[in-house]
């Protein structure tokens, strides 16, 4: 199973295509054209345990499929889950299938827009190839996991998968400053930075699409810079779409005239801090030796997070590993090695 949405075409993102394979037979389903309730079959299927569902990276159509749908999924299993257990260097479809298959396939479609209809011939094509191969692939990834002792890491891969629940992005009144060069700003550019990222916020949402087709980060970082005084000014400015000056000219302006001077946020800076930091980074070595031992990436067999958590509440018993390191399988394989750092110190 795969999903296809239309998150590069739209700011509030939908599933428009799910595809579907078994018994040699492909069907693409099209949410667009269907309720709730003539979906709500497919919705029992997907939360039947009893029935596998082959999913490549599932993380993110989980999510769309209970965001739209409301459907859980039950029964996964997850090729790419299999590919990271494996110590596969690179765990895309396309790259496993080229090695494990010989197939080669066509990517052109990966930024169409999905929720075109009719969808043309080829993006039908490419819909299919993403579910296709997965049976077959899965079935030799299998014996490889079973080899290494790794199976049942990857069914508790599936399983967490299988816990994820969608919730809506938290409010981030400082999302700004992920453009690129805003830290280097004065804070008065600063704040028109700011007050230009949520008018193109606001107006992306009314549009429903993307925030960059309404203005790029490049330009919101020009602008803020050198604001223009007026609307000829605006027009003019180097780079800017004709259209963006036409059709919210005024809205740009008034946003720059009522923008206030901007602080960054003071970086905390307390001993504490620095100490976590460093046990974070002593167990960071270590976790990556005993990934290069295994093969394994070390970001996935303890991520950032994870170790954070080690460093922070230093657990004394098994299940407090497993709750700081997320996996039952990274607990059995990280307590002993990093538990002689974290014993070290003290």
């Amino acid at each position: 199973m795969d999903t296809e949405a239309d998150a590069f075409h739209s700011y509030n993102a939908k599933v428009c295509l799910i595809q579907l394979s078994f018994d040699g037979e492909h069907a693409l389903v099209d949410p667009l054209s269907l309720s709730k309730e003539d979906l709500a079959p497919l919705g029992e299927i997907l939360a039947d345990p009893g029935l596998q569902k082959i999913f490549h990276g599932a993380d993110y159509d989980l999510r769309m499929l209970q965001k739209n749908f409301g459907f859980a999924v039950r029964g996964l299993a997850d090729t790419q889950a299999a590919a990271q257990v494996l110590g596969e260097k690179q765990t895309s479809l396309a790259a496993l299938l080229a090695k494990e298959l010989g197939v080669v396939l066509d990517k052109r479609q990966q930024r169409a827009d999905w929720a075109l209809r009719p969808l043309p011939q080829e993006m039908l094509a490419y819909a299919v190839d993403d579910t296709r191969y997965l049976q077959p692939l899965l079935e030799l990834l299998l014996p490889r996991l079973s080899a290494l002792g790794r199976r049942s890491w990857w069914e508790e891969e599936c399983q967490a998968l299988e816990r994820i629940v969608y919730e809506p992005p938290p409010e981030d009144p400082w999302a700004f400053l992920r453009v690129k060069g805003a830290r280097k700003l004065p804070p008065e550019a600063l704040g028109r930075l700011a007050a230009l990222w949520h008018l193109r916020e606001e107006l992306a949402k009314e549009l429903d699409v993307p925030p960059f087709r309404i203005l790029s980060a490049e330009m919101l970082l020009a602008l803020a810079a050198q604001p223009p005084a007026d609307w000829e000014a605006l027009a003019s400015t180097p780079g800017l779409p004709p259209r963006v000056a036409r059709k919210w000219g005024r809205r740009v302006l008034q946003a720059l005239h009522r923008a206030s001077p901007l602080a960054l946020p003071a970086a905390p800076s307390r001993e504490e801090d620095r100490e976590l930091e460093r046990l974070v980074q002593k167990l960071r070595q270590r976790r990556d030796r005993v990934a290069q031992e295994l093969g394994l990436d070390p970001g996935f067999l303890a991520p950032r997070w994870a170790l954070e958590a080690l460093a922070a509440t230093k657990p004394q018993d098994p299940e407090g590993w497993v709750a700081c390191l997320g996996r039952r399988w990274r607990a059995e394989v990280l307590r002993e090695p990093l538990g002689e750092v974290l014993a070290q110190e003290g």
